[in-house]
């Protein structure tokens, strides 16, 4: 016999999974934002690291974004594979009590 998990049990999962990353990804949003200069660049090397610091800040942010919609996309797909095979599970057990011997 194999031990799987209910359908409801592997969505409440998800939901702890995408909750997760959703705060995750909120925070190194936050962070970033919060990430200036202390005063305004005046020499070239000011200007270089405040270039760079933009830099950092803008992959933060797209890979915080991209990870809130993977987890997203994420919690979507196992929610309806959940239910679809629930449904199957349901269908089959129908089919099984229809025509299995009394």
């Amino acid at each position: 016999m194999l031990d799987i998990d209910s359908p409801s049990e592997v969505i409440a999962a998800a939901v702890v999974f995408a909750r997760s990353v959703t705060a995750v990804t909120d925070r190194v949003a936050a962070t970033t934002r919060e990430c200036t200069p202390q005063h305004a660049p005046v020499s070239q090397l000011d200007h270089q690291l405040v270039a760079s610091l933009e830099w950092i800040k803008s992959v933060c942010a797209r890979a915080a974004a991209t990870g809130r919609a993977d987890s997203e996309s994420s919690f979507q797909k196992t929610v309806r594979i959940a239910e679809a095979l629930d449904a199957a599970d349901q269908h089959g057990a129908q089919r099984i009590a229809k025509y299995a011997p009394i």
